[in-house]
Protein backbone atom coordinates (compact mmCIF):
# COMPACT_ATOMS: atom_id res chain seq x y z
CA UNK A 1 0.00 0.00 0.00
CA UNK A 2 2.70 2.23 0.75
CA UNK A 3 4.68 1.85 -2.31
CA UNK A 4 1.09 2.41 -4.41
CA UNK A 5 1.20 5.76 -2.58
CA UNK A 6 4.63 6.31 -3.42
CA UNK A 7 4.07 5.77 -6.72
CA UNK A 8 1.33 7.71 -7.08
CA UNK A 9 3.06 10.84 -5.62
CA UNK A 10 6.19 10.42 -8.16
CA UNK A 11 3.92 10.03 -10.87
CA UNK A 12 1.66 13.46 -9.50
CA UNK A 13 4.72 14.87 -9.24
CA UNK A 14 6.31 14.17 -13.00
CA UNK A 15 3.06 14.97 -14.04
CA UNK A 16 3.32 18.89 -12.39
CA UNK A 17 6.99 19.10 -13.35
CA UNK A 18 6.08 18.33 -17.60
CA UNK A 19 3.23 20.11 -17.68
CA UNK A 20 5.04 23.35 -16.26
CA UNK A 21 7.87 22.76 -18.57
CA UNK A 22 5.19 22.38 -21.66
CA UNK A 23 3.51 25.64 -20.38
CA UNK A 24 6.50 27.25 -20.81
CA UNK A 25 6.98 26.44 -24.49
CA UNK A 26 3.26 27.43 -25.27
CA UNK A 27 3.24 30.31 -27.74
CA UNK A 28 -0.59 31.36 -26.76
CA UNK A 29 -0.49 32.18 -23.22
CA UNK A 30 -4.34 31.12 -22.48
CA UNK A 31 -3.65 27.38 -23.33
CA UNK A 32 -1.97 25.27 -21.29
CA UNK A 33 -0.48 21.64 -22.36
CA UNK A 34 -1.22 18.57 -20.56
CA UNK A 35 0.77 16.12 -19.77
CA UNK A 36 0.88 14.51 -23.80
CA UNK A 37 1.46 18.00 -24.93
CA UNK A 38 -2.33 18.19 -25.46
CA UNK A 39 -3.76 21.98 -25.81
CA UNK A 40 -6.63 23.29 -23.25
CA UNK A 41 -8.12 26.18 -22.93
CA UNK A 42 -7.23 28.01 -19.90
CA UNK A 43 -9.06 31.56 -19.47
CA UNK A 44 -7.36 32.41 -16.00
CA UNK A 45 -3.67 30.50 -16.15
CA UNK A 46 -1.78 30.67 -13.13
CA UNK A 47 1.96 30.21 -11.81
CA UNK A 48 3.07 26.55 -11.05
CA UNK A 49 0.15 25.57 -13.05
CA UNK A 50 -0.33 21.72 -14.93
CA UNK A 51 -3.16 19.52 -16.01
CA UNK A 52 -3.36 15.49 -16.70
CA UNK A 53 -5.88 14.41 -19.20
CA UNK A 54 -7.50 11.22 -20.00
CA UNK A 55 -9.45 11.86 -23.05
CA UNK A 56 -8.48 12.03 -26.31
CA UNK A 57 -6.40 15.20 -28.52
CA UNK A 58 -7.41 15.89 -32.09
CA UNK A 59 -4.90 18.46 -34.15
CA UNK A 60 -2.75 19.22 -30.85
CA UNK A 61 -5.88 20.44 -28.56
CA UNK A 62 -8.05 18.27 -26.17
CA UNK A 63 -10.80 17.02 -27.50
CA UNK A 64 -13.74 14.35 -26.10
CA UNK A 65 -15.30 13.14 -22.78
CA UNK A 66 -12.62 12.55 -20.07
CA UNK A 67 -11.05 13.84 -16.61
CA UNK A 68 -9.14 16.62 -16.51
CA UNK A 69 -6.70 17.46 -13.32
CA UNK A 70 -5.54 20.77 -12.49
CA UNK A 71 -2.63 21.52 -10.31
CA UNK A 72 -0.92 24.09 -8.30
CA UNK A 73 2.35 23.88 -7.11
CA UNK A 74 1.77 19.96 -7.20
CA UNK A 75 -1.60 20.31 -5.25
CA UNK A 76 -5.06 19.14 -7.39
CA UNK A 77 -7.15 22.16 -7.34
CA UNK A 78 -9.82 21.11 -9.24
CA UNK A 79 -10.92 18.03 -10.69
CA UNK A 80 -13.46 17.82 -14.01
CA UNK A 81 -14.66 14.06 -13.49
CA UNK A 82 -16.74 14.32 -16.76
CA UNK A 83 -16.22 17.08 -18.74
CA UNK A 84 -16.91 16.85 -22.96
CA UNK A 85 -14.20 19.12 -24.65
CA UNK A 86 -14.43 20.49 -28.02
CA UNK A 87 -10.94 22.02 -29.49
CA UNK A 88 -9.62 22.44 -26.47
CA UNK A 89 -12.87 24.61 -24.61
CA UNK A 90 -15.63 22.84 -22.45
CA UNK A 91 -17.91 21.75 -25.33
CA UNK A 92 -21.76 20.22 -24.28
CA UNK A 93 -22.63 17.46 -22.62
CA UNK A 94 -22.94 16.22 -18.67
CA UNK A 95 -20.18 17.63 -16.14
CA UNK A 96 -19.18 17.07 -12.76
CA UNK A 97 -16.60 19.24 -11.45
CA UNK A 98 -14.83 19.05 -7.63
CA UNK A 99 -13.18 21.89 -6.47
CA UNK A 100 -9.92 22.34 -4.11
CA UNK A 101 -8.42 25.27 -2.07
CA UNK A 102 -4.65 25.52 -3.04
CA UNK A 103 -3.57 23.14 -0.10
CA UNK A 104 -5.83 20.39 -1.38
CA UNK A 105 -8.49 21.27 0.86
CA UNK A 106 -12.57 20.20 -0.43
CA UNK A 107 -13.77 23.38 -1.48
CA UNK A 108 -17.29 21.98 -3.60
CA UNK A 109 -18.99 19.57 -5.84
CA UNK A 110 -21.28 20.20 -8.97
CA UNK A 111 -22.90 18.11 -11.03
CA UNK A 112 -24.90 18.78 -13.83
CA UNK A 113 -24.25 19.84 -17.88
CA UNK A 114 -22.56 22.11 -20.00
CA UNK A 115 -24.06 23.63 -23.01
CA UNK A 116 -21.20 25.80 -25.49
CA UNK A 117 -19.04 25.26 -22.29
CA UNK A 118 -21.58 26.95 -19.51
CA UNK A 119 -23.16 25.43 -16.84
CA UNK A 120 -26.84 25.50 -17.93
CA UNK A 121 -29.68 23.28 -16.81
CA UNK A 122 -30.30 21.83 -13.01
CA UNK A 123 -27.34 21.88 -11.02
CA UNK A 124 -26.22 19.89 -7.22
CA UNK A 125 -23.57 21.77 -5.62
CA UNK A 126 -22.50 20.79 -2.04
CA UNK A 127 -19.76 23.25 -0.62
CA UNK A 128 -17.11 22.48 2.00
CA UNK A 129 -18.18 24.97 3.81
CA UNK A 130 -22.14 22.70 4.52
CA UNK A 131 -23.49 24.96 2.09
CA UNK A 132 -25.79 23.16 -0.30
CA UNK A 133 -27.66 24.69 -3.81
CA UNK A 134 -29.92 22.93 -5.64
CA UNK A 135 -31.79 23.94 -8.93
CA UNK A 136 -31.48 25.26 -12.32
CA UNK A 137 -28.20 27.91 -13.88
CA UNK A 138 -28.62 29.56 -17.45
CA UNK A 139 -25.29 30.72 -19.22
CA UNK A 140 -23.00 30.20 -16.03
CA UNK A 141 -24.97 31.74 -13.22
CA UNK A 142 -28.18 30.77 -11.13
CA UNK A 143 -30.92 31.47 -13.11
CA UNK A 144 -34.52 29.66 -12.42
CA UNK A 145 -36.02 27.81 -9.87
CA UNK A 146 -33.51 26.97 -7.10
CA UNK A 147 -32.80 26.50 -3.29
CA UNK A 148 -29.95 27.44 -1.35
CA UNK A 149 -29.22 25.86 1.85
CA UNK A 150 -26.64 26.83 4.43
CA UNK A 151 -24.74 25.30 7.13
CA UNK A 152 -26.69 27.35 9.34
CA UNK A 153 -29.90 25.55 8.85
CA UNK A 154 -31.15 28.96 6.75
CA UNK A 155 -32.81 28.23 3.32
CA UNK A 156 -33.95 30.14 0.21
CA UNK A 157 -36.89 28.63 -1.98
CA UNK A 158 -37.75 30.64 -5.05
CA UNK A 159 -36.46 32.00 -8.24
CA UNK A 160 -32.74 33.17 -9.31
CA UNK A 161 -32.05 35.81 -12.31
CA UNK A 162 -28.82 36.12 -13.79
CA UNK A 163 -26.93 34.64 -10.09
CA UNK A 164 -29.48 36.80 -7.97
CA UNK A 165 -31.79 35.74 -5.80
CA UNK A 166 -35.61 37.52 -7.33
CA UNK A 167 -38.03 36.43 -6.00
CA UNK A 168 -39.25 33.95 -2.67
CA UNK A 169 -38.80 32.88 0.54
CA UNK A 170 -35.92 33.04 3.12
CA UNK A 171 -36.39 31.26 6.14
CA UNK A 172 -34.19 31.96 9.10
CA UNK A 173 -33.38 28.51 11.10
CA UNK A 174 -33.25 30.06 14.58
CA UNK A 175 -36.20 32.43 15.08
CA UNK A 176 -37.89 30.77 12.62
CA UNK A 177 -38.79 33.56 10.59
CA UNK A 178 -40.05 33.81 6.85
CA UNK A 179 -38.98 36.94 5.03
CA UNK A 180 -39.89 37.40 1.88
CA UNK A 181 -37.95 38.56 -1.41
CA UNK A 182 -39.41 40.06 -4.12
CA UNK A 183 -37.56 41.62 -7.48
CA UNK A 184 -34.38 40.74 -5.75
CA UNK A 185 -35.12 43.16 -2.50
CA UNK A 186 -36.55 42.35 1.11
CA UNK A 187 -39.85 42.97 1.22
CA UNK A 188 -40.02 44.24 4.62
CA UNK A 189 -36.81 46.84 4.05
CA UNK A 190 -36.18 47.37 0.27
CA UNK A 191 -32.83 46.76 0.88
CA UNK A 192 -30.88 44.47 -1.57
CA UNK A 193 -31.45 40.60 -0.60
CA UNK A 194 -28.32 39.39 -2.62
CA UNK A 195 -25.09 39.94 -0.33
CA UNK A 196 -22.82 36.64 -0.77
CA UNK A 197 -23.76 33.36 -0.72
Amino acid sequence: MLALRAACLVMVLNLAFAADAAQLETAQPLWTKDQNGCLHWNPKPQPNESIAWTGGCRNGKATGQGERLWFSNGFLTMHDKTIPLDKGKRGTGPYQQVNYDEKGVFQSDCTGALVKGKWHGPFNCSHGNGDKYIGNYRNGKRHGEGQYFWASGDKFRGEYRDGKKWTGLYIHAISGKWLPIIAGRWAHSGKSANKSE
